[in-house]
């Protein structure tokens, strides 16, 4: 579905296992129930989406934003299950279950492609270490429920231009990470 416009639809209960969304816009969308399954999501927006119980199982999830409905009574329970997420925006209150292991990062793939950026997030020190703090980037938007911040994220509240452009620094210092193990592709 390249270029598809699904914005304020009701896609309750839609199975979109092993399908390739490409510039699509899911914005405002009703998405219970909806599996994305082995699909692959690349530069699409789910902007202020209604989930619950909605599935990303080993879903590739490249340039995308999900920007968190954060309004009282909103639903907003979605499952990342072993994704393989690559430049990847949250925004919002997230509210999500995490299980498996973030793709490690191969030396062949540029490490600014392979990072989860968080914006006006609230985000619990389980998920900050699910993701790998080093391979993250956040402002002072962004709350961590418990832990420390990662010392690289900014910790003034950025406007989008200048967030954007401190992304896009970070993406060029991105290379200077802690030694890697050469199996995992994890910290030592």
């Amino acid at each position: 579905m390249n270029r598809a416009n699904f914005s304020h639809c009701n896609l309750s209960g839609a199975v979109v296992t092993r399908g390739f969304l490409s510039n699509t816009t899911l914005d405002f969308a009703k998405l219970h129930h909806t599996d994305f399954s082995h699909a692959q999501l690349n530069a699409s927006s789910l902007v202020k989406c209604s989930y619950s119980c909605t599935y990303f199982d080993q879903t590739h999830i490249d340039r995308t934003l999900f920007e968190i409905d954060s309004t009282p009574g909103s639903e907003n329970h979605f499952k990342l299950i072993r994704p393989f997420l690559h430049s990847v925006r949250f925004q919002g209150m997230l509210d999500y279950m995490l299980s498996g292991e973030m793709k490690p990062v191969r030396k062949h793939v540029p490490r600014k492609w392979s990072a989860v950026v968080f914006r006006n997030a609230t985000v619990s020190s389980a998920a900050l270490h699910f993701f790998d703090p080093h391979r993250t980037f956040g402002d002072g938007s962004v709350t961590l429920t418990s832990g420390q911040r990662p010392d690289h994220w900014v910790d003034e509240r950025l406007d989008d231009f200048a967030f954007d452009d401190a992304v896009q620094v970070w993406g060029q210092t991105y290379e200077r990470l802690p030694e890697e193990d050469g199996d995992t592709g994890l910290p030592r």
